[in-house]
């Protein structure tokens, strides 16, 4: 049509002469354009352009040009060429190139001239396969990720955080004339060395040993070459190895960082003197099998969420406390659903549970602090190194149905509360298959109930009067062999003791040196039966006089709240009759007499 109405209501008309090459519906300019003005749209329906002007934001975004000359100097807007699929070749002259102009223009394949500078994600998701470089100042962040770039000289660029990541195709790279960078080894390290700003994905590298060196962000992010790196690694910064596939053995790393290893191949990883760890350090790296996190710092939540293939773990927990949720192992795996991990529930308080997702972990090896319900509910866990702990909390490994050995640290003086209640496979302590209680000053309540692979339980040493307690051996149906110094040591009290159930089963003890005869056997068996039908009465004879205060003070707080409210009713008046009147006040009238 010649005439368009740009707004009913004012009802103004505009002639104008329609072009073919502008689809109706876009914007036009209604005079001309002067130098220094933007384009504001144009959706070109020739295959190719020739633009003297400057060109606005997304101008061409989603267009179907396919080759375009820029004249020299002119401004191009962010994402001007946004989404044009059709695009295969630009020319330009001495333009800047800002971010997102060319992103996602999937048969992009060819740039003709230099740009001066590179925004972020500028050739990102191109089939680019090379670009001039000699002008160009600055390549910022991702800005060929997901190109077919396979070799790049960077000249004299100064590259921004991230800015080769992503580059899956990259198996060269040179810094010719580079007053800021230098190549070793056909990785592109800082000018002194100190960083590896690069490795390109497809370097072939059978190994590449390394001396205090900083691993720079994303320098290996995606690099599926399997290079084993040796030597020593000071610190490793965010996103360092997402998606990396390496051999990782190295030492002396202090840092890691943001998602250093989100999502990689590594198989094994080894960290025994970390300073600090950044949130998502580890998630969801599939084929981690082995991880030794050993640090004096507090874990993230989270940290090792997605490890679904984990089964050895070497761990610090430094929290402090005994009713934290953070102190239990699951906390390091998060609460979020996690596909093929177990769900797991464990007591971080009497009476509360929180569920995790955790892997099948069959070897843990932990120092610091193995709080209330640590490892509870890990039902694949084998072994436990505690020789670094020096305490642990109750319920710590309840549940834990194939653990087997438990090493413990010497200093380590209690067993709380069902610590290792219903651990039916385990065995012992320290690598033997006898439960050697030596140094320990407390049994609590079920602490060993249901370990029903206990076979002997050693006490040489160290267990003090009134610090075995009720069912801590209960349901061990294989523990025939006790070995005690003393039985001096178990609670006494009006001829009854608690063993604990220590000898339900026994067939064979020997209290120091000396062996029990049978008929000795049997009478400790009945302790713990006794103690059950005497210990209300031996309760109530022992503490008399307790129980008689306890009920003089009960009696003379009821008298002292009591005798208030029965004088406040006596004292209370009637002002109703039997039938609801009101009862008339009596007055008292004083009459004086004149004399």
């Amino acid at each position: 049509k010649d005439t368009v109405i740009i707004n009913e209501k004012d009802n103004v008309g505009i002639s104008l002469t329609g072009i073919n090459d502008i689809p109706a519906g876009h914007k036009f300019a209604l005079k001309d354009i002067k130098k220094g003005d933007f384009i504001i749209k144009y959706h070109a329906k020739q295959s190719s352009l020739n633009i003297d002007k400057n060109i606005a934001d997304f101008a061409f975004s989603n267009s179907t040009v396919q080759n375009v000359t820029i004249s020299q100097d002119k401004i191009i807007g962010k994402g001007a060429f946004f989404g044009a699929g059709s695009l295969n070749s630009v020319t330009i002259n001495s333009n800047a190139i800002p971010e997102l102009c060319f992103y996602n223009c999937s048969n992009l394949s060819v740039i003709n001239g230099s740009p001066t500078k590179i925004g972020s994600y500028a050739f990102a998701e191109t089939n680019l396969g090379g670009i001039d470089l000699t002008n160009t100042t600055t390549i910022g962040s991702y800005a060929f990720k997901n190109s077919s770039l396979t070799s790049l000289d960077i000249k004299n660029a100064q590259l921004e955080d991230y800015a080769l990541s992503g580059t899956n195709l990259l198996a060269e790279i040179s810094a010719s004339g580079s007053q800021n960078y230098v190549v070793n080894q056909g990785v592109l390290f800082s000018k002194d060395l100190q960083k590896i700003v690069c490795y390109p994905a497809k370097l072939n590298l059978a190994t590449l040993n390394l001396t205090n060196v900083i691993i720079g962000k994303g320098a290996f992010s995606n690099c599926d070459s399997g290079v084993e790196l040796t030597g020593t690694i000071i610190e490793i910064e965010d996103r360092a190895f997402e998606g990396a596939n390496v051999i990782f053995s190295v030492t002396g790393t202090k840092k890691v960082g943001y998602k250093s290893f989100y999502d990689s191949k590594i198989t094994s990883l080894e960290f025994a003197e970390l300073e600090s760890v950044q949130e998502k350090a580890f998630c969801y790296s599939k084929d981690l099998q082995s991880l030794n996190i050993t640090t004096s710092s507090i874990l993230p939540i989270g940290i090792l969420k997605g490890c679904e293939n984990l089964t050895d773990l070497t761990v610090s927990l430094n929290r402090v406390g005994n009713s934290d949720y953070k102190m239990q192992l699951g906390y390091l795996f998060g609460l979020d659903y996690c596909q093929n991990s177990e769900v797991v529930y464990q007591n971080y308080k009497q009476g509360n549970k929180l569920k995790y997702y955790i892997p099948k972990l069959e070897n843990v090896t932990v120092s610091g602090n193995v709080g209330y319900g640590a490892f509870m509910g890990l039902t694949h866990l084998k072994n436990a190194n505690l020789k670094n702990v020096n305490g642990l909390g109750a319920y710590a490994f309840a549940g834990c149905s194939k653990l087997e050995k438990v090493t413990l640290n010497q200093n380590v003086n209690a067993i709380p509360i069902y610590a290792f209640y219903g651990c039916s496979s385990l065995k012992g302590f320290n690598a033997d298959d006898i439960v050697d209680l030596g140094g320990i000053t407390l049994i609590g309540d079920n602490a060993f109930n249901g370990c029903k692979e206990i076979t002997q339980v050693e006490v040489k040493q160290g267990l003090f009067a009134d610090k075995i307690y009720s069912g801590a051996f209960a349901n061990c149906t294989k523990l025939q062999n006790v070995n005690v110094y003393s039985l001096d040591f178990f609670n006494k009290d009006n001829n009854y003791t608690i063993y604990g159930n220590l000898f339900d089963n026994a067939t064979q003890v020997y209290v120091g040196l000396e062996a029990l005869t049978a008929e000795q056997i049997s009478s400790l068996n009945t302790f713990h039966v006794v103690q059950k039908e005497k210990n209300i009465k031996t309760f109530i004879q022992d503490n008399k006089t307790l129980l008689i205060c306890i009920f003089f003070i009960v009696l003379a707080v009821l008298i002292a709240i009591l005798v208030p409210i029965v004088r406040a009713r006596k004292n209370a008046k009637k002002t109703v009759d039997e039938f609801g009147r009101p009862i008339a006040k009596h007055r008292h009238h004083h009459h004086h007499h004149r004399h």
